[in-house]
């Protein structure tokens, strides 16, 4: 009597008489489909958790975008006026030489729009008053 299944001499599976009736094989087809079930289980949680956790991660950048993008250009531009503000500073102190340089751009900027946008209002205005004559040539080429 054999106490397990054994490969006989040909190769096959000799069932021992306790397998006889196939009790035991529904029993081990039973928690092979059970382990099976639960590897799935585990694998369809580990996928939702991905996938939360993504649409978090995504749901934290939307809500960073801006205030990111307003800490990136003060360092862009804080990093780009360090040399003007050091060599500000061997003739002030920091606080007064920062303020300086400060001013000095903002006052650079606004000259140049000062010179830039009245003679771009006055450009639309003119493209205004001459819009259906432009038009009219607009229509004759097409």
């Amino acid at each position: 009597m054999l106490p397990t299944d054994a490969p006989s001499r040909d190769g096959l599976l000799v069932k021992s008489p306790a397998k006889m009736d196939g009790r035991d094989d529904m029993a081990d087809d039973q928690r092979a489909l059970n382990a099976h079930l639960s590897a799935m289980a585990r694998a369809a949680v580990i996928v939702a958790s991905a996938m939360a956790l993504a649409l978090g991660l995504l749901a934290v950048v939307w809500l960073l975008a801006r205030p990111l993008a307003l800490l990136f250009a003060a360092v862009v531009i804080a990093s780009a006026l360090a040399p003007a503000a050091e060599w500000m500073e061997r003739r002030s102190p920091r606080p007064l030489a920062i303020l300086a340089t400060y001013a000095a751009v903002v006052l650079v900027f606004g000259v140049v729009l000062w010179r830039v946008v009245p003679p771009l209002g006055a450009q639309a205005g003119q493209i205004a008053a001459n819009m259906p004559e432009l038009a009219g040539e607009a229509e004759t080429l097409v």
